[in-house]
């Protein structure tokens, strides 16, 4: 079987990279299962099948594109508070075959009608690991996503509380990869809440070996293998606490560039590096299950 990775925009709208994250590495976990693969943007290949990104942004157009046994890769979080959790995209997915990375979201789906449905978690390929150490860590703290009100609350906090913070909402490839080179560890912050761990942002960041603070509220979703992924904390207010606390001297990179934190507090790439080779059996496991479920067989 041929798979094409589709990546959706509007047509007026600049190639997006928000994707890539996913889309890469699905492409090498397909070649090493032995299909072919290709990556197309704003078309499909009615040849092949169809795996499809970012139809949420439009699904009417999608819809009329898509050749029927398309496969919908949801990365959005299904929740009340997400504007991509509307009548249309929720149609469309009722109308297709449905892959999600979030036990959460396949819960939510089926409560929403969605029948078609297949979890494939996201998971670890090394061709995902590919920062060179190059660069000296001056910055504290690096954020990059869309900086919401709520993030910008959080984030100008943190940069009164004496933290070397930097932002970008527009961050993507080379540029990304800089300033994550140059960066001690990566701050995490919900979109909203109730939310999901925001894996699909932070899979590359732990791949790279570079450890996550992150927010995490009550009802925060966060996978099994991926408890101890991030140093986490339930308020807002403690984020700078643990920032400055990751990097206790000026200079202590330099002598200690991955400090170890004490028991209660785990040091976050230290442990998914040592589950990297797992999480990738994990992921060829559960994208063959994916596979032979598309190619119309029973497991």
């Amino acid at each position: 079987m041929h798979f094409s990775l589709v990546k959706l925009n509007p047509p007026e709208s600049q190639p997006s990279h928000g994707f890539d994250d996913v889309i890469l590495p699905l492409f090498h976990a397909l070649s090493r299962l032995g299909y072919k693969a290709e990556i197309l943007f704003n078309r499909v290949n009615p040849k092949s099948r169809n795996i499809v990104f970012g139809s949420c942004i439009s699904p009417a157009r999608a819809g009329r594109m898509l050749p029927p046994g398309s496969i919908i890769f949801n990365l959005e979080q299904i929740s009340p508070d997400s504007k991509w959790c509307n009548a249309q995209y929720l149609a469309q997915l009722r109308a297709f075959s449905v892959w999600d990375y979030s036990g959460a979201n396949i819960d939510a789906l089926r409560r929403h009608g969605v029948r078609d449905l297949t979890h494939v978690p996201l998971a670890y390929v090394p061709e995902m690991t590919r920062l060179k150490p190059e660069y000296p860590q001056d910055v504290d703290a690096l954020f990059y996503g869309l900086i919401t009100e709520r993030r910008d609350v959080a984030i100008r906090a943190l940069h009164g509380a004496g933290v070397h913070i930097l932002a970008s909402q527009d961050a993507f490839g080379d540029l990304r990869d800089k300033l994550l080179a140059h960066s001690r560890l990566v701050l995490n912050i919900h979109h909203f809440v109730p939310a999901r761990l925001e894996i699909v942002r932070l899979g590359y960041v732990w791949a790279n070996k570079k450890a996550v603070v992150s927010e995490r509220g009550a009802d925060t979703e966060v996978p099994a293998h991926l408890e101890e992924a991030c140093l986490c904390t339930l308020l807002m207010k403690s984020l700078a606490r643990l920032c400055r606390g990751f990097w206790p001297t000026k200079d202590a990179w330099k002598k200690q560039p991955l400090r170890v934190l004490p028991p209660s507090l785990p040091c976050a790439w230290k442990i998914v590096w040592k589950r990297l080779s797992d999480a990738e059996i994990f992921l060829r496991v559960r994208l063959w299950h994916g596979v032979q479920r598309a190619e119309g067989k029973k497991i």
